[in-house]
Order: C-alpha cells, then sequence, then structure tokens
C-alpha cells in the first residue's frame, strides 16, 4: 500500500529512506519510499550478537588483530547489503561507512 500515493501527482521530488537492516529496507518499501538515501553501515552492529566483534576491531591493537575482528563482523555486512538490495528491488540505495582507517 502506498501510503503516499495521493501527493504523487504534485510532488517534484522523490522519496527515500533511511534504512540500516534488511527489514528497514522491506518496510520502507511498503510504504512507499523509492530508494534509500542512507544506510549507515555502523547501524548494522549493535544487535547483541554482533555488537562484540565490532568492539574488537575498535580496540584493536594492530593491523593483524583489526584484520581477525573485520573478518568476524563481514559476513554480518554482506548478509544485511544483499537483503537491502533484494528489498528495494532495483531502487537506488546509498550506503555511507564511516568506519575506515586510522
Amino acid at each position: 500500500m502506498q501510503l503516499m500515493k495521493w501527493a504523487d501527482k504534485f510532488r517534484k521530488l522523490g522519496v527515500r529512506t533511511n534504512a540500516d537492516r534488511p527489514q528497514d529496507a522491506a518496510q520502507a518499501r511498503a510504504f512507499g519510499a523509492e530508494g534509500i538515501g542512507l544506510t549507515r553501515t555502523e547501524h548494522m552492529f549493535f544487535g547483541p550478537e554482533r555488537i562484540m566483534p565490532m568492539r574488537e576491531m575498535i580496540v584493536a591493537e594492530n593491523e593483524e588483530a583489526r584484520r581477525k575482528a573485520v573478518m568476524k563482523i563481514l559476513p554480518f555486512q554482506r548478509q544485511d547489503f544483499m537483503g537491502i538490495l533484494e528489498a528495494m528491488k532495483g531502487l537506488p540505495v546509498t550506503i555511507v561507512s564511516l568506519i575506515r582507517r586510522a
């Protein structure tokens, strides 16, 4: 159901949403979003099964420890990105990563 359908004949801008998880993207599509304007990757790791590997990466004292921690979180991130892209069915998705090397 498109909740914004009544505005479609007047608006000039597309409606995009923020979504950090596949279920958020699916809900946005159900509400009529035409894409995702922002997916912040750090929000993907707040869940209880994901937070510890993220903390390991943050406090890693060397590159080897950081890489080991990143390899633990990579499957979660890959799964979430695939789920978000599948939910959006070809619509635009903007992904911003605030995780970077120091």
